[in-house]
């Protein structure tokens, strides 16, 4: 549950930051192949040359440089690592389930109390996790 969670969080925020990047790059081969979309990220008119008819390959070329190197230098720095999310987080939550654990050792006596207490509480650290 708590992977799942995590997945669809981080796959979502991923998806966020890079949308406008591999909109604009996909835009970018579409007007190389003679189409154009409403409301594009790039504007269609910069692509264009003001002597001849056609795309100007320099401004072209600028434009897929532009997006593909904020791409890889800007938004990467900010993409969600789900691998290291998960290791961070499972540590620190297993040695709070831990501490939980000797706590409810030492003032239960009660097998039941004790398992009820420390089901709450993993449920309450899931919530933790997928927050």
């Amino acid at each position: 549950m708590m992977q799942k969670q995590a997945l669809i969080v981080a796959t979502r925020t991923n998806q966020i930051i890079m949308d406008t990047h591999q909109r604009a790059l996909c835009e970018l081969q579409l007007v190389r192949g003679g189409h154009a979309l409403p409301n594009m990220v790039i504007p269609v008119s910069a692509l264009y040359t003001k002597i001849s008819e056609g795309i100007d390959s320099n401004s072209f070329g600028k434009l897929k440089s532009l997006y593909t190197t904020n791409l890889s230098n800007n938004v990467s720095t900010y993409i969600v690592s789900i691998g290291q999310w998960k290791s961070v987080s499972r540590t620190s939550l297993g040695k709070k389930y831990q501490e939980m654990m000797a706590i409810c050792e030492k003032n239960y006596w009660q097998k039941e109390v004790k398992l009820r207490l420390l089901r709450s509480y993993k449920v309450s650290l899931f919530n933790q996790y997928c927050n």
